[in-house]
């Protein structure tokens, strides 16, 4: 397919500064030294530049003499290389092209991973035969193809030339066969990607009072929580994350960081930290035995007609096997039950290569074996019946037999993936972790998004979350730019109306991957599309229908909204307005909490009041010396400040002491801001118990 022309580049033009300049010429340089022939790769992620630098390559060949196209568009509907080269060279018999630019390798991004195998295949044919051509060929590719190209076909990629440009956007880019080279304009993100600036102390307030800032109105944060929440428009999740966030799977390798700390320290003359973080992406709590995949058998009850073909002598232990199976399917999954289809399934001998349905009695097995390790009341017991489990569905993935199904192979290797989550909690993280992603990885190989949407949504969901456990260990940027790429592509194939509990849990899951990313990178951007996600979220999670879910988010969305105000201009209105905000879905959490029936939460309710407190007193301070605004502010996080030390004093938390030092600070804020009377008057609220301490350190 021949490219559209595109406006050719004047050399002086403003799109080809510095780098770029003296890259086009290298490349022009090297193209008017035809012959003799060469392959070279150009790497561009400006598609309209890279478009316009192929135009303008072109013109530069044509001006002397040679007025043949050169511009190829690779045809992803046949991504055989070789072929289409023959194909487009068949149309010259008598005088050839210099050279052909092969433009549109960006399309495989969106293309099935045999499509891709199938386009890096015939590289590799392509490196011995191009001589015969007698062309020059040019790859246009963005850079993490050249990756992933240098990785497999590493001859191809010695001769590069490299320019720089804005990433497009992954969903600006078509991937129909009749694609074009029309782009709008790509919107240029502005993000602010400084350290907040550090909060003032007492003693900056003290010594140098700010002028009266510009107040909010005072009755945002004194109206029931959640009213705004409730009003306000659904935000919609953006879909401009930039092309790295489709990067290609890399190796992994062992690089363990440290986590961040889960509870706020009080609020101290230095910078405030962080609150309580979101809960993990895994919505399961406990002791960490939930499944975090559906495991599934093999197949359906099998009619007659299918079954193997053994001895008759063997049908019944067959027969046997199934009907115990079956049970198990219908709900029975009792241990006896379980141990019973154990042994009938094991007196088939799956471990012989020459069994029957092999590979799908093995998964059956293994599949057994995780039912049991559910049963379990102790851990070890419950780790050696996993073990048994991965063990069983590796047996049955070597060898595979040519007659197993794709939906057999599907369902195997996503329960692999999901065993190798589970171990990873008990032992070698990293080691589990990555198996679980290239578990899950082959399993969607077997999962088209055509023909299984709701299969191929789910296993990028589990994917999205090895991703996101991974980046708990090690490389974190990284594999959190992979758990978003696989959490957004599981978005694109969710539908809210048919599961909303299900759609609003991978909303949820998606923004703490995103306010995990924030800390290394981005903060505005990424922060703001954290809030976009818990905010859609909370549409389908609500208080009525999953108070426990609605909880979380709300207690999420506090931390995004705190987060995101450390990154406003100090004192200024938008800061204020954003801390507002983290207010109130901090008591939107505590609140619902309430209505939860004795049913386990995935946060601490008690560091939610810890750090609606210090959003509380920090606002307060910014709002100096407005004692009138102050009051309810610094009073109310006295109260959250309480019930946090009652909480955590129930419980014999080793965070009590980070609650008092917080209370603390707080009536040594109401002191100098409200006067010795007021601060009284709120130590009359305090479990007297606690005051012997608290007038020793005030």
């Amino acid at each position: 397919m021949v490219v559209t022309t595109v406006p050719v580049l004047p050399l002086n033009s403003q799109v080809l500064p510095g780098h770029n300049q003296e890259t086009y010429q290298r490349l022009q340089t090297a193209v008017q030294a035809i012959p003799p022939h060469q392959i070279w790769v150009a790497t561009c992620d400006d598609l309209p530049l890279q478009r316009q630098l192929a135009a303008t390559l072109e013109e530069s060949l044509q001006s002397r003499g040679k007025t043949v196209d050169t511009q190829r568009l690779l045809d992803i509907e046949q991504p055989n290389l070789v072929q289409q080269i023959q194909s487009w060279l068949s149309q010259f018999p008598t005088e050839r092209p210099p050279l052909l630019q092969i433009l549109g390798i960006e399309q495989l991004t969106h293309c099935g991973s045999d499509t891709q195998y199938r386009f890096l295949r015939s590289l590799h044919q392509l490196w011995p035969l191009w001589p015969q051509f007698d062309v020059s060929i040019l790859l246009w590719m963005p850079r993490p193809w050249l990756k992933q190209i240098r990785r497999e076909v590493p001859n191809l990629g010695r001769s590069v030339f490299e320019f720089m440009g804005e990433p497009t956007p992954i969903t600006t880019i078509p991937h129909q066969p009749n694609f074009q080279v029309a782009f709008s304009t790509v919107r240029e993100w502005q993000f602010l990607g400084q350290v907040a600036p550090t909060r003032l102390s007492e003693d900056d307030l003290e010594i140098r009072p700010p002028s009266p800032p510009v107040v909010a109105e005072s009755a945002a944060v004194d109206h029931h929580p959640g009213d705004e929440v409730a009003e306000s428009e659904v935000p919609t999740f953006s879909e401009a994350l930039w092309h790295q966030l489709q990067d290609d799977l890399s190796d992994f390798e062992s690089a363990p960081t440290n986590a961040d700390s889960a509870i706020l320290d009080n609020a101290s003359a230095g910078p405030v930290k962080r609150p309580q973080p979101p809960e993990s992406p895994s919505e399961d709590v406990g002791d960490g035995r939930s499944r975090q995949a559906s495991h599934q058998t093999a197949a359906e009850p099998l009619p007659a007609a299918a079954w193997p073909q053994v001895d008759t002598d063997l049908l019944a232990d067959w027969a046997i096997a199934f009907e115990l199976r079956d049970r198990v399917q219908s709900g029975d999954q009792s241990a006896s039950t379980l141990e019973t289809a154990i042994q009938a399934y094991e007196s088939l001998q799956p471990e012989q290569l020459t069994t029957p349905q092999r590979t799908e009695v093995l998964n059956d097995l293994g599949s057994l074996y995780w039912l049991w390790a559910q049963q379990a009341t102790a851990i070890d017991p419950y780790f050696q019946r996993l073990m048994q489990s991965r063990e069983i569905y590796e047996a049955a993935l070597s060898p595979i037999s040519p007659q197993t199904g794709a939906g057999v192979l599907n369902r195997l290797h996503s329960n692999l993936g999901s065993v190798y989550s589970l171990l990873a909690a008990y032992q070698d993280p990293i080691h589990y972790l990555s198996q679980a992603v290239r578990a899950f990885h082959r399993a969607l190989q077997y999962a088209p998004v055509e023909t299984m949407p709701d299969e191929y949504a789910l296993l990028q969901t589990h994917l999205g979350t090895a991703y996101w456990s991974l980046s708990q260990q090690s490389q974190e940027p990284t594999h959190l730019h992979r758990a978003i790429a696989a959490y957004q592509e599981a978005l694109q194939q969710s539908q809210p109306q048919h599961a909303p509990k299900l759609y609003a849990q991978l909303q949820n899951n998606l923004g703490i991957a995103l306010w995990s990313l924030a800390r290394h990178e981005r903060p505005v951007f990424l922060l703001e599309q954290a809030i976009g996600a818990y905010r859609t979220a909370l549409a389908y999670r609500t208080l009525e229908g999953d108070p426990t879910g609605y909880a979380a988010t709300q207690n999420n969305l506090g931390t995004a909204y705190w987060d995101l105000g450390g990154h406003c201009e100090e004192r200024l209105p938008a800061q204020q307005q954003t801390w507002r905000q983290a207010i109130i879905a901090y008591e939107s959490a505590i609140s619902a909490v309430g209505s939860v029936q004795q049913e386990p939460l995935s946060f601490d309710v008690w560091a939610a009041h810890h750090s609606v407190g210090v959003v509380y007193d920090q606002l307060a301070i910014t709002l100096a010396p407005q004692a009138t605004v102050q009051q309810p502010l610094l009073t109310r996080a006295t109260m959250h400040y309480t019930e946090a030390l009652m909480g955590w004093q129930a419980m014999e938390s080793a965070s009590t002491d980070t609650a008092l030092q917080a209370l603390i600070r707080n009536l040594q804020l109401q002191a100098r801001f409200l006067g010795i009377e007021m601060q009284q008057r709120s130590l009359s609220q305090i479990p007297a118990d606690w005051l012997p301490d608290i007038w020793r350190k005030l």
